[in-house]
């Protein structure tokens, strides 16, 4: 007889395993991780760039401008201005190059005013509608600042000495800002918003005590006019100009009468800008002393310092004035140390003979009429305004505007540093096997540029959802990751195996020990 064959016994269950909530063995969980894209964290104004990328592939233009817009209210003439920030902590630029966002900005912004898109106004203030501000400069500063309040229905006067737009207007030459896109867009997107008044009037000392009474906060942000001066003797020698107040000259179409050599010392946006407009001229001779050495000079500079060499504009880095030689008042040779590597003054001198001398080292703001004796957020007067860059200053604006509405509405001031300290997502915590090669589009000239272009961000730290990406779904083993109203949930069945983490493009999923009940 045949061995028989015998079956063993097999357990068979007639039900499914949901119900053993396999989830309770964890003790890590994903989570969405807290983090903010490098660019987003580099930009002054905080512009939310992977957001405003995710629109734009998706074809919602407007949408994505009225995000853009709801920080900046200048975005056009920013991005003609700007020191790319966001470029250059771009995480892309470790794998092939950074992503186009200044040129999707000012594709955007052109488009909203040929279109005539139109910020919307928000919420209506808590507070009494009788509630008045007063803003101190129409610069980039004042203007943003009286845009976040007015678009939150308070009543709003502008006092300006000069012209609306500030150091825009009179500091940056016509060539990098066309002086009618920024008049256009302050009108467009700021003054014709209810409840802005503008009045022509230099503040002083009776003014702003007046000031003071009559609105319930102030806001202060001049502008840095002031020019710093070298602290030097016969610096009032005349032939002697100072950066702003020649470009001011320049920009109002007023000649100023220099001769053919002309020197200009600093190494800022301002000692650059004089270089570009005088160079151009045939017969000046231009010669730049910057006190920084070449490789400290930023990037951003580094193409206006290339376009003045290219118009014959001569640079000589490294170098500190040591003396102003003047005869009969009038100056007629300049006299520099060249430095070490330490800073200190090294050995090698140059002389040179000049006609003119534009000191161009930076500038401050002339608060004089401000009474100090007074605690200035108690007494509802704020500052604001940043000389470094136009980004800064209105993110200065926009910071100026929430504590006003906090002080107007009684409410605690805002902490703007806990809002900054986000962690940031890194190169190292994306995962390039999603990506591949794509080069940047140099032009972005029309709707298919801008999304091609916007298509290359890596939108890192933002989640596109299930329906757009789908690997931490895909690659889970008990398939408990899903979407509910565009939020991605866990079920009861996540071990914490880590996968979905791991194989997450964008660094939006991170580890966290999961809460204990009980």
């Amino acid at each position: 007889m045949k061995d028989e064959k015998h079956v063993p016994f097999i357990a068979i269950s007639r039900e499914t395993t949901e119900k053993n909530k396999t989830g309770d063995q964890a003790i890590e969980v994903p989570g969405l991780a807290q983090r903010i894209a490098p660019c987003q964290d580099a930009c002054p104004i905080r512009q939310n760039i992977p957001v405003i990328m995710d629109l734009i592939r998706q074809g919602e233009l407007q949408q994505a401008w009225e995000i853009l817009v709801d920080k900046n209210p200048l975005p056009l003439s920013t991005s003609m201005v700007c020191q790319g920030f966001c470029q250059q902590a771009c995480n892309r630029k470790e794998f092939d190059e950074f992503v186009a966002f200044n040129k999707i900005e000012r594709f955007l912004s052109k488009m909203a005013l040929k279109q005539t898109w139109w910020s919307r106004p928000l919420a209506e203030p808590e507070a009494s509608e009788e509630k008045k501000v007063a803003v101190i400069g129409g610069g980039p500063a004042g203007l943003s600042c009286t845009y976040q309040l007015a678009r939150r229905g308070y009543s709003v006067v502008i006092f300006e000495a000069l012209r609306i737009g500030g150091l825009m207007k009179t500091a940056i030459p016509k060539d990098r800002l066309p002086k009618n896109i920024l008049a256009c867009e302050i009108i467009e997107n700021i003054l014709m918003l209810p409840g802005i008044d503008v009045e022509r009037c230099c503040v002083n000392r009776k003014k702003f005590k007046e000031i003071r009474k009559d609105f319930d906060a102030v806001f202060v942000a001049v502008g840095c006019h002031q020019p710093k001066k070298l602290g030097i003797s016969n610096e009032n020698s005349i032939g002697i100009f100072y950066g702003l107040d020649f470009l001011e000259k320049v920009n109002l179409g007023k000649n100023p009468n220099l001769g053919k050599r002309v020197v200009i010392i600093g190494d800022g946006n301002t000692a650059i800008d004089c270089a570009l407009c005088l160079a151009k001229i045939p017969d000046k001779r231009v010669f730049v002393f910057c006190e920084k050495s070449r490789d400290e000079i930023p990037d951003f500079l580094q193409k206006g310092i290339e376009a003045a060499e290219k118009q014959r504009a001569l640079f000589f880095f490294s170098m500190k004035i040591q003396k102003i030689d003047s005869k009969n008042q009038k100056i007629r040779k300049v006299k520099f140390w060249k430095l070490g590597r330490d800073g200190n003054s090294g050995e090698f001198k140059v002389y040179i003979d000049i006609d003119n001398l534009i000191i161009a080292i930076g500038e401050e703001p002339d608060t004089s009429f401000v009474d100090k004796d007074f605690a200035s957020e108690i007494a509802g007067i704020f500052f604001g305004g940043n000389p470094n860059n136009v980004a800064s200053a209105i993110a200065s604006g926009n910071q100026g505007a929430e504590k006003i509405i906090a002080y107007l509405e009684q409410k605690e001031q805002p902490n703007f540093q806990e809002k900054q300290d986000k962690e940031i997502v890194e190169f190292k915590d994306l995962n390039m096997a999603y990506f591949e090669e794509i080069p940047r589009n140099k032009k972005i000239s029309d709707e298919e540029t801008a999304i091609k272009e916007a298509k290359r961000c890596f939108s890192c730290g933002t989640c596109p959802g299930i329906d757009n990406c789908g690997v931490c779904k895909m690659y889970c083993p008990d398939f408990c990751i899903f979407e509910e109203k565009k939020e991605r949930k866990l079920d009861d069945h996540c071990k914490g195996c880590g996968i979905c983490a791991q194989e997450c493009p964008r660094g939006v999923i991170k580890m966290e020990l999961k809460e204990r009940r009980g």
